[in-house]
This record gives C-alpha cells, sequence and structure tokens, in this order.
C-alpha cells in the first residue's frame, strides 16, 4: 500500500511562503509548481492550483520559445 498521501485535489495549501507571493503568478514551493491562487507575505501560508490549463502574465522581453521561471525556486 502506498503511504505519504497528504490531501487529494487540483489546489495544494503551502504552509510557508518562501518569498512574497502575489495571486496569479507562477511559482515553485515545497516541490510544486504551480499558479498562486492566493496573495501571501513571507512565511504566510498561501494556495496554489496544480492542475489545469492557465493564462499567467507573461514579460514583455519574453521571445517566443523563451521559458518561463517560476518565483520560489524550493
Amino acid at each position: 500500500m502506498a503511504t505519504g498521501f497528504i490531501q487529494s485535489g487540483r489546489r495544494i495549501k503551502i504552509d510557508t511562503a518562501s518569498a512574497t507571493i502575489t495571486s496569479g503568478t507562477i511559482v515553485s514551493q515545497e516541490g510544486f509548481v504551480g499558479v498562486a491562487l492566493t496573495s501571501a507575505a513571507t512565511n504566510a501560508p498561501f494556495w496554489i492550483g496544480i492542475e489545469g490549463v492557465w493564462k499567467v502574465a507573461v514579460p514583455s522581453s519574453t521571445v517566443k520559445g523563451d521559458y518561463l521561471a517560476a518565483a520560489g525556486g524550493n
């Protein structure tokens, strides 16, 4: 039997933001990459969406074929 199950769903609660998080941005936190569903101050909890298709803001300097980087990185 598999162990280590935390929760099901299309969103994950992150207990501690590693930096200030703005809702709607791509983030990488605690091993998950997704879209921030809520904003949070550093060290505050927040939610990320980890399923679905999202339209996100892209920097104007982005060229077709460039990769988007997620904030956080931990």
